[in-house]
């Protein structure tokens, strides 16, 4: 509920990490105004970035970009000048029941916080005693025991050899290793152990691919179908997929992108039961099937035809994985082969 303390808890961390109060950036409208708050907010180079107070749904590309890019590359506005500014900060966000796009939720750390009252700002007025009731005034003075604190635990782990966390997390490798090893050998339990409840709760575009593929399999199971007959699946009561546009056409236009979007991803749609998305290749109008994700028939791609190659090492930028962070910066995108746009696909 807001007012249970979130905003507090980071301006805490914050102020140990940095001994000053954080600068919150508040959400942008779209990816463009993202792109241009955050060249603002990393050119003088800060230890810790806050969002603070997300809302609804969040999607940016940009942001996604930003969160796990090792170099930030932007142009200066009014100008043609390229900046290029290292990425080294905390990255930290805060906010109510906020939806993640897969991108964002597949490299989000959640903390939870949840006080069990309606009005949790109004605790102490009901009784509550808090140990530090000004919390920020606490850690202001006792920051230096803090920090000593803090730095007692990763000479544990030092004097210990070094082991590595229990969990891991794609393209944070080097982080899971450091910080998830440091806490089990002070024997903090429970690192990265609530992700799947993370991804069940707030991954939105999983929950509704999830919820068409469960569909599309109990209607067609593997039969290979033509758009056509999934754009109707699409619109029906049960299902109802997101698709932009306001015209019928539009709308399957959409739905083809759709499935190029989440061609070759495995979803699991029961227990035991992995299902991909497939795409039949050969000439004429498209053809769409699932299959289990432990292999793909003959005559049919799993994949789109395009890979990102990065740049850097995957390990990269340990402290940007906090809270939130997305595809590389740097990555160019490659095509094996020349293929007919999804928008093309569905001209009629």
């Amino acid at each position: 509920a807001p007012g249970t303390g979130a905003s507090l808890l980071v301006g805490a961390i914050a102020q140990v990490v940095t001994g000053a109060p954080a600068e919150a950036m508040s959400e942008a409208r779209d990816d463009e105004e993202w792109r241009k708050r955050l060249t603002s907010m990393l050119r003088p180079a800060p230890a810790v970035v806050v969002l603070d107070n997300l809302t609804g749904t969040l999607s940016s590309g940009a942001l996604s970009t930003a969160l796990t890019a090792i170099v930030w590359k932007d142009r200066a506005l009014g100008s043609n000048e390229e900046i290029k500014v290292p990425v080294r900060c905390l990255w930290l966000a805060t906010g109510n029941n906020v939806k993640l796009t897969t991108d964002l939720a597949r490299r989000t750390v959640a903390v939870r916080l949840d006080a069990k009252v309606e009005r949790p700002w109004l605790r102490a007025r009901h009784g509550v005693q808090f140990r530090h009731p000004d919390l920020l005034a606490w850690v202001g003075r006792e920051r230096a025991q803090l920090v000593h604190a803090a730095l007692t635990l990763v000479r544990a782990w030092l004097a210990a050899g070094q082991p590595a966390g229990p969990e891991t997390l794609g393209m944070y490798e080097a982080w899971c290793r450091v910080v998830g090893g440091i806490l089990h050998v002070a024997g903090v339990p429970g690192f990265l152990a609530n992700l799947d409840d993370l991804y069940e709760s707030s991954d939105l575009d999983a929950d509704e691919t999830r919820r068409f593929i469960a569909a599309w399999w109990e209607g067609f199971h593997d039969s290979p179908k033509p758009p056509a007959e999934l754009f109707t699946l699409a619109n029906s009561e049960d299902v109802a997929l997101s698709l932009s546009g306001q015209t019928e056409h539009a709308r399957r236009v959409s739905l083809g992108k759709y499935l190029e979007r989440h061609l070759g991803r495995p979803y699991a749609v029961e227990d035991g039961l992995n299902l991909t998305i497939t795409k039949l290749k050969g000439g004429g109008r498209p053809l769409w099937r699932l299959t289990p994700s432990n292999g793909h028939r003959r005559g049919e791609s799993g994949v789109s035809g395009e890979c990102f190659l990065s740049t850097h090492a995957r390990t990269g930028n340990p402290n940007g994985v906090q809270i939130i962070g997305g595809e590389s910066a740097g990555a160019e995108r490659l095509s094996p082969h020349p293929r007919l746009s999804p928008a093309e696909e569905w001209l009629e």
